[in-house]
């Protein structure tokens, strides 16, 4: 399992539990074994980063190990997130991001062939569909 499923979260104040720790870092491990230039932010669009959430649609995207992480951890704070108001979620997406970045995770889009790290805005819209789709698929 990716994740621990039962973990207690508080708010996106809490970091990344240690099971959750060590998958994104087994997949750090993988990538770097890859050829993947880790250093420049960029690696070939057939061997994207495994640990890394890729933008984009379809489902060799959504199936990325980094993604279907990405949205399991997403799960402990989909709960406060659907229930603050509107103008304070902003500040769940921006705490997520910044958790996510701080373990070397980052946000990736395709761009002329390549992977390029996108910006903060770009990660944090990414982050907010994915708890809105989250809400959406509680509801089916």
């Amino acid at each position: 399992a990716w994740f621990h499923k039962h973990q207690a979260m508080e708010s996106p104040n809490t970091k990344l539990s240690e099971i959750e720790r060590q998958k994104w870092d087994e997949l750090r491990i993988e990538d770097r074994s890859d050829d993947s230039d880790a250093t420049s932010g960029y690696s070939s669009p057939a061997n994207p980063p495994r640990h890394d959430i890729l933008l984009g649609r379809g489902k060799p995207i959504q199936n990325h190990p980094g993604n279907v992480c990405f949205r399991e951890y997403l799960k402990q704070f989909s709960r406060e997130y659907d229930e603050s108001q509107r103008n304070l979620r902003r500040r769940i997406l921006v705490k997520v991001r910044e958790d996510l970045k701080s373990k070397g995770i980052r946000f990736l889009h395709e761009r002329d062939g390549r992977w390029v790290e996108c910006s903060a805005a770009e990660a944090e819209k990414t982050i907010g569909q994915a708890f809105r789709n989250q809400r959406r698929t509680k509801k089916e």
